[in-house]
């Protein structure tokens, strides 16, 4: 190899070895027309696309937020999403996360109105409460079991405060086939 073929190529795979080094980059900020996106961003997502992929911050215009995991632009993986002004202001989902939806694990607290201080606890498909989970109400009841687009749907077990349980099958939200118990258990 000559000594001008090998002076080209050292530089050559120097500033590659730099580029490949620094492909991602720790902190951005980005302006969207709903919010700033602060966090990691892959340099060629960023400069061609302006693209969040790694770690970050989503603040929305109307004050809701999502701290977590980006990947192409997406919120996906683990995350926390915290609701804003509106009729869901301070309710929060905390868990996983695929292509901007709630999938996976994860839990629903609610913030404000009727339900304030309910919260469910299990799976999640595409934003819904879908699989097995456990909703908690505020005054101590419990319902453990099978939930299908954020409803009570299959097997599962109902516990009110003062002890009575309904134990079988719901349907729509609503007990369908089942034994009611009282708080001795008969």
């Amino acid at each position: 190899m000559n000594k001008t073929r090998l002076l080209f190529l050292v530089p050559l795979f120097l500033l590659v070895g730099l580029f490949a080094y620094n492909w991602y980059v720790n902190e951005v900020t980005i302006e969207y027309e709903n919010g700033t996106y602060k966090g990691e961003a892959s340099l060629g997502r960023i400069v061609w696309n302006g693209v969040p992929h790694g770690q970050g911050t989503y603040t929305y215009a109307g004050g809701s937020k999502y701290v977590g995991e980006f990947k192409g632009g997406k919120k996906n993986g683990q995350g926390t999403f915290t609701f804003g002004s509106g009729p869901h202001s301070g309710d929060k989902y905390v868990g996983e996360f695929k292509d901007d939806k709630w999938n996976g694990q994860g839990t629903f607290t609610f913030g404000t109105g009727p339900h304030l201080g309910d919260t469910y606890v299990g799976e999640f498909k595409d934003g819904n409460w879908h699989g097995q989970g456990a909703y908690t109400w505020s005054d101590g009841s419990t319902y453990v079991g099978e939930f299908k687009d954020r409803k009570f749907q299959g097997q599962g077990t109902w516990t009110h405060p003062d002890g009575r349980k309904y134990v079988g099958e719901f349907k729509d939200d609503k007990t369908w086939n089942g034994t009611e118990y009282d708080k001795d258990g008969n």
